[in-house]
């Protein structure tokens, strides 16, 4: 088993972190995802200052024009798409993930647990990748870096993707998350498998993309080429991580693809509702999954149950339908601690509803994107009526038992 951690520096945002999460533990296999909510802290003075306005955007606006033609549609990641960002060199990313270490081992040895099996302890071995995702950029203005020598420690940039792909960074990230174990598991660490790496794009995951609107090649192909293949199998590649690592490739693919073709159709995917799994699986994205947990599901579905909206301040008039929906989807919980939950989130002088609303929202948006989404978001003005826009006939309502 190979383990991969995944932390953030403090000004990542929370839902996007989570979401990368939650997409690469959908992927069974070799590689197990651990991730820390805790975030570290970039200190000190950067070394240069990255504008928007530097000539790399001038071709990434023209790249992106060219590939919307006339069409009105475009990524909204206003979010992230900073005017200026600070530049750090390589090493300062690293030193953050040999502090982390230290500090995770540190507090293991001073606070050992001794019922968990060593590979549940969280502290990362030292076969262990860690992978900082963040805002900041380095000064060599890379998507992704590893440490030389080591093979280990890995930097992921999470802003500006959507200056070359019509994707949400999710994918992009998962993208390179694995591609980066695969080839430093099997070639050892970024000094062994450099020479290999194409400077003419072949849609191939060792492609190095000098001119960075060739990453939407590498990501809408998604692919391993022949010759790199025959250098992984001399390596006595390890078949099982291969397999996991082109499963996420193929979904990776298929998300970009669908995104770039939901430009030209507007077809929004069908919905599946599973209450079961605690799932929003949209089929024709090849069954992604939305997780939430019971009070966001137990939300969802009673809106889903109500095409024609309900203001919030009458949610205390559906109390007792409410409370079936979550003591349908947690059966587990007695019927007190139920009904006080459900009282918090149907209590008008509560916040409680209105944050599960702006959860899933922020959960869709993350994985299907600003536009797909929109007709799956609970949404309507402040005051009036809320409700999910998605025709019924588009929604499958798996129920429990």
């Amino acid at each position: 088993m190979i383990r991969a951690h995944l932390i953030r520096t403090l000004e990542v945002d929370e839902e996007i972190f989570a979401s990368v999460v939650q997409y690469l533990q959908q992927f069974k296999g070799e590689v197990e995802f651990v991730h820390h909510d805790e975030p570290v802290v970039m200190s000190g003075k950067p070394k240069r200052v990255i504008k928007k306005v530097d000539d790399d955007f001038d071709v990434q606006e023209e790249f992106l024009m060219n590939k919307l033609c006339d069409s009105e549609i475009r990524v909204k990641s206003v979010d992230l798409d900073f005017d200026e960002v600070n530049a750090y060199p390589w090493e300062k990313f690293f030193d953050l993930i040999k502090t982390f270490r230290k500090k995770s081992n540190q507090e293991e040895i001073e606070n050992p647990l001794p019922a968990l099996k060593p590979e549940q302890n969280t502290a990362p071995q030292d076969n262990d990748h860690v992978f900082i995702l963040t805002y900041q950029a380095n000064t060599e203005k890379w998507f992704v870096g590893s440490e030389a020598h080591s093979g280990r420690n890995h930097f992921i940039h999470l802003l500006y993707w959507h200056h070359y792909i019509l994707s949400e960074p999710v994918y992009p990230v998962a993208y390179h998350i694995m591609s980066t174990i695969l080839k430093n598991e099997t070639f050892g660490d970024i000094t062994k498998y450099l020479p290999l790496t194409h400077d003419t794009p072949k849609g191939c995951m060792m492609d190095m993309c000098w001119n960075k609107t060739d990453v939407i090649l590498k990501l809408r192909t998604a692919d391993i080429c022949p010759d790199c293949m025959l250098a992984l199998a001399d390596q006595s590649v390890n078949r099982k991580l291969l397999n996991q690592t082109l499963k996420v490739f193929d979904h990776v693919r298929s998300q970009v693809l669908f995104r770039e073709r939901f430009l030209a159709l507007q077809s929004y995917p069908h919905l599946v509702l599973d209450r079961k799994k605690g799932e929003l699986v949209f089929p024709e994205l090849s069954n992604l999954k939305v997780k939430l947990n019971p009070l966001e599901l137990t939300t969802y579905c009673f809106f889903i149950q109500h095409p024609l909206g309900i203001i919030l301040s009458y949610l205390p008039d559906y109390f007792e339908e409410i409370l079936a929906i979550y003591m349908e989807i947690n059966p587990h919980l007695d019927r007190d601690s139920a009904m006080e939950r459900v009282s918090d989130l149907t209590n008008p002088l509560s916040n409680s509803v209105s944050e599960k609303i702006s959860r899933i929202k922020a959960k869709l948006k993350n994985m299907l994107g600003e536009e797909i989404a929109q007709p799956f978001i609970i949404q309507g003005p402040n005051g009036g009526l809320k409700k999910i826009e998605i025709p019924r006939d588009q929604v499958t309502y798996l129920h429990l038992g």
